[in-house]
Order: C-alpha cells, then sequence, then structure tokens
C-alpha cells in the first residue's frame, strides 16, 4: 500500500503492502504502488515465470470474491476489486512488453503506448521486413522456418532489452520495446 491506512472494518493501522488487516482479518482495499509490489516480485525485467504464477496463484486463492459471498457488501466489493486488480498485475508482469513498459514508467518515461508515432526508422525497417516475410508465407515449411527465425529474433530482443536495463541504457530499452511489441 502507498502508505499505511486504517482499515475500514476495525480501525487499527494496516501494514504497508496488505490485503487483510492484521487484528479483524477484514479484506481491504488494494493501494499498492506498482504491479511489482502487488505480487511481490522484484524490480527487474527478468524474472522467475513459474515464482510470479505461483504467487499470482496464491493471491488468488486468498482474494477470490466467491471466498467472501456470504460475507458484507463492502467485502465482496473489495475482495473482487483485489481480485481484477491482482489478475490485471498478473497479466502486466507475465508480457515482456508491459513489464518492460513498466519498468519504464518506473524510470520516469512515458507508456510505449502513449506515443503517437514512432520515427526510429531503421527499427521501422525492420519490422517491416518482417511482417512482409510473414505475408509471403505459402507452405508450412516456409510458415515453420518464418516461426523459427521470429522466435529466435524475439529472443535476441528480450536478451538485449534485459541487458539494457541492466547498464540503465533507458532510450534504447524504449526502442527495443516498441520492436518487440510488433513481433
Amino acid at each position: 500500500m502507498v502508505a499505511n491506512a486504517k482499515c475500514w472494518n476495525c480501525k487499527n493501522w494496516i501494514r504497508k503492502n496488505q490485503f487483510f488487516c492484521s487484528h479483524c482479518k477484514k479484506v481491504q482495499p488494494p493501494n499498492f504502488r506498482n504491479e511489482f509490489e502487488l505480487l511481490d516480485i522484484e524490480k527487474k525485467y527478468d524474472i522467475n515465470l513459474d515464482d510470479l504464477e505461483n504467487k499470482y496463484l496464491k493471491l488468488q486463492q486468498q482474494l477470490h470474491p466467491d471466498k467472501f459471498s456470504s460475507l458484507s457488501e463492502k467485502e465482496i466489493k473489495y475482495s473482487t476489486l483485489a481480485s481484477s486488480t491482482v489478475n490485471d498485475a498478473y497479466k502486466k508482469l507475465f508480457n515482456s512488453v508491459s513489464r518492460a513498459n513498466l519498468l519504464l514508467n518506473l524510470q520516469g518515461f512515458n507508456s510505449i503506448f502513449e506515443d503517437k508515432s514512432y520515427s526510429d526508422v531503421e527499427v521501422l525497417k525492420e519490422i517491416m521486413d518482417i511482417q512482409n516475410k510473414c505475408m509471403e508465407i505459402t507452405d508450412e515449411d516456409s510458415k515453420k522456418s518464418v516461426l523459427d527465425e521470429l522466435n529466435i529474433y524475439i529472443s535476441e530482443t528480450t536478451n538485449y532489452i534485459s541487458s539494457s536495463f541492466d547498464t540503465k541504457e533507458y532510450e534504447n530499452v524504449k526502442k527495443l520495446t516498441i520492436k518487440l511489441n510488433y513481433l
């Protein structure tokens, strides 16, 4: 949670990053700074996707609205909101483009999705070349070949994004993330 807050039910203080009041055990409205914090994942590009999934599933077991269906409207509302927030955070962290975008936002960069146009001619040419190859596929063998080439290209791009985050080359990360978004 952004700051310590008081429980809506018992008015006791709730520690930062808690979905439940430690005193009365009531579900609380989510109030986290970012998706990494919400799912207790280190703020870095290379994350363990199995660890992410395990933390997601654990939170969903605790917060699923069906567990609160016989409780107060407020608890149903907060559990639904919390469950939805966890789902959204999981999707963003699982997707490499969204994850890079989240990390860029944490470094003060605008979302790559806010830019109305992109002017890096070299990257645009690479993307168009790949798209043209995909459009020229005529049989299963060429489809497999293009898919294999594309998977290698995606892997290389994610490796470049990772190393660019490590060296704090955020403009390069942004350029590579835009490229990855089109692959």
